[in-house]
């Protein structure tokens, strides 16, 4: 078994990439969000390659969600073109199995697939997202701030953590992409609210889907 940890005095910001070219994984059922962290595990030959190499690098990776996550061996058709780019924390390798904790960074897309073997390796963008500041989105941060208090008080396993984090107050794209992050939704849904560039409408979207859950829980 080998463990290895990112270095406590590392930021993501000292290791941000120079270039635009990161190892890409792409995920089974499983969207990630900026600002979350997210325990993963690998078994596929052509991720294990990709989270190996990027954690001997810079630690950096692109993670996109298939379309289809029956397919064993997915080619870039198979692939989202938006996904997110993550900093590998932590990694334990074990029985041919990599365990990692990831936390995402922000929002790419995908330009071009510049290599697939022995891993994919891509030309990524930031995909930036847009925020309004207005009255109506501080009401709606509060309203989903509220509405996670209250799904969690009705028996939603939430993080502790994440949840004092949200109650005491942080941004609108941190809010938005936290909850999305842990709504019970099935991987196309959560990558639709990925893919919206308006922060103000993937709240809104997050807070229907919180009423919703709501109804069910009480």
């Amino acid at each position: 078994m080998t463990e290895i940890s990112l270095p406590k005095n590392s930021s993501e910001k000292s290791i941000l990439p120079q270039g635009k070219v990161v190892p890409l994984v792409p995920l089974r059922d499983v969207v990630i969000f900026p600002f979350t962290e997210n325990p993963l595990t690998f078994g596929r030959a052509r991720s294990n390659a990709a989270i190996t190499a990027a954690f001997k690098s810079n630690r950096l990776v692109c993670f996109v969600c298939q379309k289809n996550p029956r397919i064993e061996v997915p080619g870039e058709e198979d692939l989202y073109n938006v996904g997110t780019l993550a900093a590998i924390e932590h990694i334990i390798e074990n029985n041919g199995n990599i365990y990692t904790l990831v936390k995402g960074i922000v929002r790419v897309r995908v330009q071009k697939i510049i290599q697939t073997d022995p891993y994919f390796l891509a030309a990524v963008i930031e995909d930036k997202e847009e925020i309004t500041e207005t009255d109506e989105l501080k009401a709606l941060g509060r309203h989903v701030t509220d509405q996670v208090q209250r799904v969690f008080n009705l028996g939603k396993p939430i993080d502790v953590m994440i949840l004092m984090r949200l109650l005491s107050g942080v941004s609108y794209a941190e809010l938005a992409n936290q909850t999305a992050s842990f709504l019970d939704l099935k991987a196309p849904e959560k990558q639709k609210l990925l893919e919206l560039s308006s922060i103000n409408e993937r709240l809104e979207k997050v807070a229907e889907k919180l009423s919703y859950e709501i109804k069910i829980l009480e």
